[in-house]
C-alpha cells in the first residue's frame, strides 16, 4: 500500500477506528467499579486537579501547595508535563461531566489516541500503515504498559512511554539515513520524556545504552552512536531550565539495593501468561512480546537486530542470576529490573514494525498472539464492571477513616497516623476532598 489514496483511506479508516476503541476504554475505565484505580493515581489526579484549579485562578505555574503535607513545592520536585496534560483533560472532561475524575477518564483515551496515532504515522513512513495502525492499538493493551499505568498508578510513565517510541524510532531511522530531522526528533522527543518522567527517562538512557553498544557490534558505527548520545544530551539540555534546579535542590528520592532486590524475578515467572488470572497486577514481559523479540534477534536483518536483542537484554536484566552482577556497577540501586518491561516492549513493538523483511502472513500470525497475550490483563481496564460510583466510594472511605470528623476539629494541621495502609488516599481526601484540611507529615 503506497499510493496516497490509499493511505489517506488506512488514515481515515484508522481515525473512526482509533477513536471507537478511546471512547470504549474510557466506557470501561468509568464502568470499572474500580477507577481511579493504581498505586499512584490518586496522587498525580490531586497534582492535576491543583493545577488546573490554580490556572483557573490565572496561575500559570503555582510553586507551593500548602495543603499537600507540611507543604510542598508540587511543580518543583516532580516532572511537570504530564501534569500540564492532565490539567488539559480535566479542563476538557468538566465540559461533559461533573465526575469529579473526569480528567483520569478522558486521560486514559488520550493516552491510547497519542499512541495509536504515533505507530501509524511510522507505520505510513515505514510504508506499512495497516501495520502501524494495527500496533498503534495493541502498544496501549500491552501487559507492562496496562499494569503501568492502571496497577501502578503511575501516570506520568504513561506518557512518557508515548515519547519512549518516538525516540527510538528516531534513534533507528538515524541510524540509517543521518538526517538532521531526526537527529531533532531525538532530542524534542528525548527532552519531553524528562520532563514527563524522570525516572523513566533514566531506564530509556540505560536501554538506549545497550541497544548502542549492540549496535555498534553488528554494524560497526561509532561514529553514529556518538551522534545520537549528542542528541539525547542535547534533548536533556532542553530540559534543563526544569531539570537543573531539580538536581541542584537535591531532593532526588534515595534508593536502596534493598528496594532494586525487590524487582527481581525469575524468567519463568515473567513470561508465565498464566500467573495474571491469581494477580492480575503481576510484573510479566509478555510471552508474545518474548517470541517476537527472539525471532527478530534470530532471524531479522542489522537494521532491526539491535533493538530486538537490547529488549531481550532488558528481559535478562530482571533475572536473580543477573542482578548479582548488577548490583557491583556504580548506580546500581536505580536499576529495577522488572521496571524495564515497558521499555522493552517498546522496542520490540518498533522493531517489529520495522522489520520490513519479515512475510505477511507470519507478521499477521505474530501480531494475533500479541492480542491473545493481552487478553488476561484487560481486567485492569474493565475492574469487576460494577458501575460503582467514584466519588461514593471516595466518600464511604472519607467516613470511615474518620477524616470529616477529624477535619471539623481539626484547628491548623491533620496528622493521619496509618502506617501507610491507607496509601495516598488518606492525604488526597485530607487535601482535597469536600473541606481542604492541611496535612502533617
Amino acid at each position: 500500500m503506497s499510493s496516497k489514496k490509499q493511505i489517506a483511506l488506512c488514515c481515515v479508516l484508522s481515525g473512526i477506528l482509533f477513536s471507537g476503541v478511546a471512547f470504549a476504554i474510557m466506557y470501561f475505565v468509568a464502568n470499572s467499579g474500580v477507577y481511579p484505580s493504581g498505586e499512584d493515581t490518586l496522587y498525580h489526579i490531586y497534582r492535576g486537579k491543583y493545577l488546573y484549579r490554580s490556572i483557573s485562578e490565572g496561575n500559570l505555574y503555582p510553586l507551593y501547595d500548602m495543603t499537600w503535607f507540611n507543604g510542598s513545592a508540587i511543580m518543583r520536585y516532580r516532572a511537570p508535563l504530564c501534569v500540564y496534560i492532565y490539567a488539559l483533560c480535566e479542563a476538557i472532561g468538566v465540559q461533559f461531566s461533573t465526575d469529579p475524575f473526569i480528567g483520569y477518564i478522558v486521560f486514559t483515551g488520550f493516552i491510547f489516541l497519542s499512541g495509536a496515532c504515533i505507530f501509524l504515522c511510522m507505520g505510513i513512513k515505514e510504508k506499512r500503515p495497516i501495520m502501524g495502525a494495527a500496533l498503534g492499538i495493541l502498544v496501549f493493551f500491552t501487559p507492562a504498559d496496562l499494569r503501568l499505568l492502571f496497577g501502578e498508578g503511575n501516570l506520568p510513565g504513561a506518557l512518557a512511554s508515548l515519547f519512549t517510541v518516538l525516540v527510538f524510532f528516531g534513534i533507528c531511522k538515524f541510524r540509517q539515513e543521518e538526517k538532521g530531522a531526526w537527529f531533532r526528533l531525538i532530542s524534542i522527543a528525548f527532552a519531553l520524556l524528562v520532563l514527563s518522567d524522570l525516572y523513566h527517562s533514566f531506564m530509556v538512557a540505560v536501554m538506549l545504552l545497550l541497544f548502542l553498544i549492540v549496535d555498534i557490534i553488528v554494524r560497526q558505527k561509532v561514529w553514529n552512536a556518538i551522534r545520537i548520545i549528542e542528541a539525547l544530551v542535547m534533548g536533556t539540555a532542553i530540559a534543563g531550565v526544569w531539570f537543573i534546579p531539580f538536581i541542584l535542590g537535591n531532593v532526588i528520592n534515595s534508593r536502596s539495593d534493598e528496594r532494586a532486590a525487590t524487582f527481581v524475578q525469575s524468567i519463568f515467572v515473567s513470561l508465565d501468561p498464566m500467573l495474571r488470572l491469581k494477580n492480575n497486577g503481576a510484573y510479566y514481559f509478555g510471552a508474545a512480546l518474548a517470541l517476537i523479540a527472539l525471532l527478530g534477534w534470530l532471524f531479522s536483518y542489522r537494521k532491526t537486530r539491535a533493538g530486538f536483542a537490547s529488549s531481550i537484554l532488558a528481559l535478562i536484566l530482571s533475572t536473580p542470576s543477573l542482578y548479582i552482577a548488577v548490583k557491583m556497577l556504580p548506580g546500581s540501586e536505580n536499576i529495577e529490573g522488572t521496571k524495564f518491561f515497558s521499555v522493552g516492549g517498546v522496542f520490540i513493538l518498533v522493531s517489529f514494525l520495522m522489520w520490513d523483511t519479515l512475510k505477511k502472513p507470519i507478521a499477521a500470525v505474530l501480531t494475533a498472539l500479541l492480542l491473545i497475550d493481552c487478553i488476561p490483563s484487560l481486567s485492569l481496564v474493565y475492574g469487576n464492571m460494577s458501575g460503582a460510583d467514584s466519588q461514593e466510594r471516595l466518600d464511604t472511605e472519607d467516613v470511615n477513616m474518620l477524616l470529616r470528623d477529624a477535619g471539623i476539629v481539626t484547628k491548623q494541621r491533620l496528622l493521619v497516623l496509618d502506617e501507610g495502609k491507607l496509601g495516598p488516599h488518606g492525604a488526597v481526601l485530607a487535601s482535597s476532598w469536600k473541606k481542604a484540611i492541611r496535612t502533617a507529615s
